[in-house]
């Protein structure tokens, strides 16, 4: 479960990732090991697993990792390694890139539909709230098949809900009264 953790590390990240002027060398650095992560579970399990040595995981994280991603990515893995916290890595990714985002005046936007978006849907989502909040949108999809139709989108605190659920729910709320 995701916890302030995840955010300390992304903020501590972000912040030499700013000194360094590596922010979008960092973005694709932890982009890529999610990447690896999410193509390889045994590679996740290995490092998760209780009983393997700290020092056999470093060794692996070097082995798989050293001169494909910078060195403060690597001390990264071994910190969450140490901490038991490689399981938070997809936190830590998705915090730092808000973070990496923000910084550049893009905004994230969490869409859930029933259904895949079509790139014609996606960019015309995009066009349409880039306008609405006057900034550069990055999209994070999540297919959700319980709003059984339509769109619903978060921007940081603002919640825009066009689902065929909600409107089902409204409309069983009115009957009822």
């Amino acid at each position: 479960m995701r916890d302030a953790a995840s955010l300390k590390y992304a903020h501590a990240l972000y912040e030499v990732a700013l000194k360094e002027n590596k922010l979008e060398e960092y973005l694709e650095d932890l982009k890529g090991i999610l990447e690896v992560f999410e193509a390889s579970d045994d590679l996740l399990e290995f490092l998760k697993h209780p009983e393997i040595s700290q020092i056999n995981k470093t060794s692996v994280i070097s082995n798989v990792f050293r001169g494909r991603v910078s060195e403060e990515i690597i001390k990264l893995l071994n910190l969450l390694i140490k901490h038991d916290r490689i399981e938070d890595f997809r936190h830590v990714y998705k915090d730092y890139r808000k973070l990496a985002l923000e910084h550049k005046g893009i905004k994230i936007a969490l869409v859930k539909t029933a259904v895949e978006l079509t790139d014609e849907e996606r960019n015309l989502l995009k066009n349409k709230l880039s306008k609405k909040y006057n900034c550069e949108i990055e999209l994070d999809e999540v297919i959700d098949q319980d709003i059984i139709g339509g769109v619903w989108v978060r921007v940081k605190d603002d919640v825009l809900d066009g689902t065929v659920k909600t409107k089902l729910d409204t409309m069983k709320k009115m009957l009822l009264n």
